[in-house]
Parts: structure tokens; C-alpha cells; sequence
């Protein structure tokens, strides 16, 4: 409903009459002054028994019957009918025209509007005496062509109006007007005085009137322009923090002008690009030694008090290692390396001049590649979860990435490689001579390659799809397991220590090839610490695949606790397919070998059963666990004649020529052990 309409419909209810002025026939009427300031009194009430005339009005204020302190009027305008009734035409005699106004300056008033007829009533005639009314100002006024009242613009009129003689004596008979019971206050139209304050608004009482009223327009709410604004504005400031943030983001990925090469050929190689890139500082040689040697050591089996006292109960060391010690001897082959808790890589500094600048960039390229892998498996947060075999598993996965990424640097740059290979002999020279206080074991833990253990990953799917954390090292270590490294931890048990652990504790007494074989029976442990009076001990359990493994493990077990101090108190046991190994640390101290070879008899079959599995992807064997252990158990019981006489010519090149004689021996083992299930 517009304003207009709830005005008239206000008035429609409201209770009362109204006075008014007769209608006037705009064709023959010119309005005078008097007409614009014409105020009346009052009129008679008609008798309730009288019927009504159609009839149109223009509403007249009486300005000597208003207060003192309302100083204006506003009139309404002329009102027209379509049904017309009689017309009533002032007399021009009562009232003459000032001299000063002339009537030609008066506009006409507007034609008035239309009602719709109701019953006839007997009328009433009157005449209106405007000889006294004042005139107001000089000159021709403006008059305003809409009346818009305020809602607080009306207050009762007086009831002793009386109409005048004269003009009841003259003119045709007047419809009887209800009487008014509100008055107009508003500003002067004419001298812009603003009505009295002291007339508080009251709304319209009586019938509707039947004129044209407008009210004053509603001030538009500025609520809107404020959304808009408040919109646009959130919007220039969302696209600005996504511009920043797109910005920042390309930024984070901007490596050091010497470095992008680098990361880039990295990205290219294993196919993924860098969430951000990962800052690297160069420490002293010193801080940079004790640095990688506390990260080194984090990867070697701790009793539950965080020492070593287990490792001396099984004759793995005799001394806790230095983490200096580790550093200084680890650190002349490796100059960089990648530290999750940080995500930085740490360099040591490097010499003066370029020959040694293609192995150091080797080094950095091999740490970009573990950081590359941990901003997509987030591998540094999940060794914490991992148990010892666990973790040494995973970690040889890791480096083998690193390794096969450094590889394939050197095949793609024929000087690089040159290079390369001679700072990497020369510093290997350095470290053999340094003198060491390390144990064997732990040399071969921290020192040994994993390159071979994923080669065939490479060619076959995502690194990162299928590069997860193994049940235990043993599926890196043993060819004839499979390759398949199950997603997750498989192994709830943290203390199993692995089968590394135990073919170091094999070597000694057995040697690498049967203390490999085995240990490639190892199917699980279970650690436990204990102590009796100050020395440290322990209960181990081993698992086997069956009784057949159990009574070899044990015999080779018991050769090993031969060798052992009397003081250790050293007991094997077992049932069923599992061993039970007692052990402390001796009372006397027990000195170490200096054998550094510990590594090469795991890592030497290990790289061969690599090739073959190269080998058996070449001539489309599919690589299953059923296939895969079939052909490296082939090989172990020499079904593969021939091929460790050519094995170095395809060891860096899968594709290498092979005699015709061993072609046909790989091909004719594809097809047998494809069919494997």
C-alpha cells in the first residue's frame, strides 16, 4: 500500500466532520486573494434524517479562529467531480479586489477530481464574509500545487463558526458540509514561517476526504549504497589477499639463482614440483659435523633409558658412539643433508674453486630429493611413530630416491659425471684413513647405500604413490620378499629391531654369507630391556617362517654365544619357530674388530638381485611377490647361469647389450616365473 493510500484509509476510519468551502467552477471562477486565506468558523450540522448531495469542496482555513502563535496555512487543491452537482458561484459584490492584486496574477486553480456519488441531502445556503481577512504580503504569491501534510500537521477546529448574512442571502443553495474537526498546521506557503510547536499532530479524524493528498515523499535509505560500498570494498580486499597470497605462494617456491638448476632438474626427475622451497644453510665444519652425527645416530636401536647398554649386551659395540666421531667420518663423503624437524638442508662449507662443485651439487641434489619426498608423504613425522626396523626401512627407501636421483644427474651430463667420480674416490680415500672408534655394525647402518633396493620402482609407477613406510626393513632388504611396501604401519610393535640387527649379531661368528641367509629367515622380534645389578640386559624373541628356519637359526645362534665373554650369561632357546636369545653387558671389556665390511655382505647380493629384477621388467616379467621371489630365488640357487659375468655391463644401464646366451636365459625365466602365484 502506497503512503497516499494509508493516509486515506486513516481518514476513512477516523470519527467526526468537516467544514469546507463549496466547489467552484474553475471555467468561470478567477481565484482572488481572499480565496487563498478565506478561513471558516464553523458550519450547521446536518439533521440525522437529512440525505446527503453529491458535492466537491475545496477545504478554507480560518485564520482569525486559529491561535496566536499559527502563523500559516496551507490550502488544498481544487477538486473536480464527474458526476457534477449544482455550482456555487460567489457574488462579486461582497468582497472587492485589493487595488495592489491584481486578478490576472492569480494561477487557476487545478481542475478537481473525481468522487463518486453518494446519497442527496437537503443543502443548506450560505455565504462566506472575506472582507476582513488582512492581506498578507505584497506582490503575486507562488502558490504551492500539492499539499503534503506531516503526520503531526493536524489539530481540532473551534465550533463557534457561524456563517455571514450576506452570504446566505445570496447564490444558489449550498450542500450541507460536515463539520471539520481538525485543523491544518503547516508552514506559510507564502512567508516560509514554520507552524507553531505547540500544536502537537493528532491524526485525521472523519470521513474520507475526497481530495487529492500527497504526502511528503519518504527520504531514500543510503543502507543500500552502504552495502554496495561495503561489498565492493570486501571484494578489492579479498582479490588483494589472494593476489598477495598467490604472490607469496610463487615466491615460497623461488629457490636462489644457484640452486633453481638444481631443484628444477630434481622436480623433472622424480615428477613432482615443490610445495615451497626449502632453505639451506651453511654451517662451520665443525657445528656441521656434530650436527649430522646427532642426526645420524638417531637411526641406531636405544635401550629404554635412551643408551646403549643392549648393544653391548650382544656384542654390537663397545663403546657409545660419538656423535662427533659419527660426524667427522660421515661427513667427508656426505657435504649436505636433509633435516625434517627443520625442513632445512645443511651444507658444510665448500673449498675454494670448481673442481669439487659437481659433488657438492650431487649432495644437495640428493637432499633436495628427501625434501621433495617429505613435503608429499610427510616421512619425517612418521619415523617417530616407526619401530627400529621400521624406520631403518623407510630411511633406506628415502636415500635410495636420493641416490637414484644423483644417478641420474651424472648419466645426463658425461663431465659431471667425470667429476664427480674423482672428488668421490679422493674423499672416500680421506675417510678409510681417518682413524675410528666406531663399531662395524654401526659403520655398516649408517653407511650403507640403499641405491638398488627401489630401482625397479622407478620404472614402474608414482615414487610418491607407492614410496611408504614397509612393515619392516626386511622387504628393502630381502630381494625375494617383494617389493610391495604396504601403506601404514604395519607392525605395532616398536621394539623390533630387524633383520639388519640380526645379521650384524650373526657376522662375527658366521660371516655375511651365512649370517645373510640366515637372517633373510627373520619373520619378526620383540626387544625387552632389563638389568641386573648395573649391568643392562636383554630378552629377545625372533621369529622365523618355520621349524626348519627356527633349527637352523639356532644352531647358528648357539656358534655365536660361543664367542661370548662368560660373564654376558648369553642363553639361546627356542620352540616352535621362534628363538629366545638372554644376554649382558660382560663384566670385562670386549675390543671390536676393525672389519668395516659388515655392509658390503648384505649390500653386494643385494644390488645383483636388483639388476635381475631390471632385467625380468625388461622382458615384461610382472613384477608380483609370487613373481619377483621366484626369480631371486632362481638366482641364489644359481638358475641364472651367466649372469654374474655380465652383471657389471648392465648394473648403470638396464638397457645394455647382453650376450645372446644370457638374453635368452632372462627371457625363458620371465615367462616361467610370470606365471608364478
Amino acid at each position: 500500500m502506497s503512503d497516499l493510500s494509508e493516509a486515506a484509509t486513516e481518514h476513512d476510519h477516523a470519527a467526526g466532520e468537516f467544514t469546507g468551502v463549496a466547489p467552484v467552477n474553475p471555467a468561470s471562477r478567477v481565484a482572488t486573494d481572499n480565496d487563498l486565506h478565506a478561513v471558516t468558523k464553523s458550519a450547521n450540522k446536518p439533521a440525522p434524517s437529512q440525505e446527503r448531495a453529491p458535492f466537491d469542496f475545496s477545504l478554507r482555513l480560518d485564520r482569525d479562529g486559529a491561535r496566536s502563535s499559527d502563523r500559516g496555512v496551507t490550502p488544498f487543491e481544487s477538486l473536480s467531480t464527474s458526476n457534477p452537482a449544482p455550482l456555487f458561484t460567489p457574488s462579486p459584490s461582497p468582497t472587492p479586489v485589493p487595488a495592489h492584486r491584481p486578478r490576472e496574477s492569480i494561477e487557476p486553480m487545478q481542475p478537481m477530481q473525481p468522487i463518486q456519488p453518494i446519497q442527496p441531502i437537503q443543502p443548506i445556503v450560505f455565504k462566506l464574509d472575506l472582507s476582513a481577512i488582512p492581506d498578507l504580503v505584497q506582490g503575486t504569491p507562488s502558490m504551492p500545487t500539492t499539499f503534503e501534510p506531516s503526520s503531526d500537521s493536524f489539530e481540532p477546529l473551534s465550533d463557534s463558526f457561524e456563517p455571514s448574512s450576506a452570504l446566505l442571502a445570496s447564490g444558489p443553495a449550498l450542500p450541507m458540509l460536515p463539520k471539520p474537526l481538525v485543523r491544518v498546521i503547516a508552514a506559510d506557503p507564502l512567508t516560509g514561517e514554520p507552524r507553531s510547536a505547540s500544536a502537537p499532530g493528532r491524526p485525521i479524524a472523519g470521513p474520507r476526504a475526497p481530495a487529492t493528498v500527497r504526502l511528503a515523499p519518504k527520504q531514500k535509505s543510503n543502507v543500500g549504497k552502504v552495502l554496495l560500498v561495503l561489498v565492493v570494498v570486501l571484494a578489492l580486499a579479498a582479490g588483494g589477499v589472494f593476489f598477495m597470497r598467490q604472490r607469496s605462494a610463487s615466491q615460497a617456491k623461488q629457490f636462489p639463482k644457484n640452486l633453481q638448476p638444481l631443484a628444477t632438474f630434481v622436480e623433472t626427475t622424480l615428477g613432482h614440483p615443490f610445495e615451497k622451497a626449502v632453505p639451506i644453510a651453511t654451517l662451520p665444519q665443525a657445528e656441521y659435523e656434530a650436527k649430522l652425527g646427532i642426526f645420524e645416530l638417531a637411526r641406531v636401536p636405544r635401550d629404554d633409558a635412551g643408551g646403549f647398554a643392549g648393544l653391548r649386551a650382544l656384542g654390537l659395540i663397545d663403546t657409545d658412539p660419538s656423535p662427533a666421531a659419527v660426524g667427522e667420518y660421515i661427513g667427508v663423503r656426505t657435504t649436505a643433508f636433509y633435516e625434517p624437524e627443520t625442513a632445512t638442508i645443511y651444507e658444510s662449507p665448500r673449498p675454494a674453486g670448481t673442481a669439487a662443485r659437481p659433488y657438492y651439487d650431487a649432495q644437495v641434489i640428493g637432499a633436495l630429493s628427501s625434501a621433495l619426498l617429505d613435503q608429499y608423504k610427510n616421512w619425517g613425522v612418521a619415523l617417530a611413530t616407526l619401530s627400529p626396523s621400521q624406520r631403518l626401512g623407510y630411511q633406506a627407501l628415502i636415500e635410495g630416491v636420493a641416490n637414484y636421483t644423483v644417478r641420474m644427474k651424472n648419466n645426463s651430463d658425461t663431465t659431471f659425471n667425470a667429476a664427480f667420480d674423482k672428488e668421490n674416490n679422493d674423499r672416500l680415500a680421506r675417510r678409510d684413513a681417518l682413524p675410528s672408534t666406531i663399531s662395524p655394525w654401526v659403520l655398516g647402518l649408517l653407511t650403507m647405500p640403499m641405491t638398488w633396493a627401489v630401482v625397479t620402482r622407478a620404472g614402474h609407477g608414482d615414487w610418491f604413490g607407492s614410496l611408504n613406510a614397509p612393515n619392516s626393513d626386511a622387504a628393502v632388504l630381502d630381494s625375494a620378499r617383494g617389493l610391495g611396501t604396504p601403506a601404514g604401519v604395519t607392525t605395532p610393535d616398536k621394539s623390533t629391531v630387524g633383520m639388519y640387527f640380526w645379521y650384524g649379531v650373526l657376522y662375527p661368528a658366521l660371516g655375511s654369507k651365512n649370517a645373510l641367509r640366515l637372517a633373510s629367515t627373520w619373520s619378526g622380534d620383540s626387544m625387552t630391556y632389563t638389568s641386573v645389578g648395573s649391568a643392562g640386559c636383554i630378552r629377545a624373541s625372533i621369529a622365523t617362517r618355520d621349524s626348519a628356519s627356527l633349527a637352523e637359526l639356532v644352531a647358528g645362534l648357539n656358534t655365536w654365544a660361543l664367542t661370548r665373554p662368560a660373564s654376558s650369561t648369553t642363553t639361546i632357546d627356542g620352540k616352535g619357530t621362534v628363538a629366545v636369545v638372554k644376554a649382558c653387558e660382560p663384566a670385562e671389556p670386549v675390543p671390536l674388530g676393525a672389519d668395516t665390511s659388515v655392509a658390503s655382505g648384505i649390500q653386494a647380493p643385494l644390488v645383483k638381485e636388483q639388476v635381475l629384477l631390471q632385467q625380468m621388467d625388461r622382458f615384461a616379467m610382472p613384477l608380483t611377490d609370487p613373481s619377483v621371489a621366484c626369480a631371486v630365488n632362481s638366482y641364489r640357487s644359481d638358475g641364472v647361469p651367466g649372469f654374474e659375468a655380465e652383471v657389471g655391463s648392465i648394473m648403470f644401464d638396464p638397457k645394455g647389450t647382453l650376450s645372446a646366451t644370457l638374453t635368452k636365459t632372462l627371457q625363458d625365466l620371465a615367462v616361467f616365473c610370470g606365471a608364478a602365484r
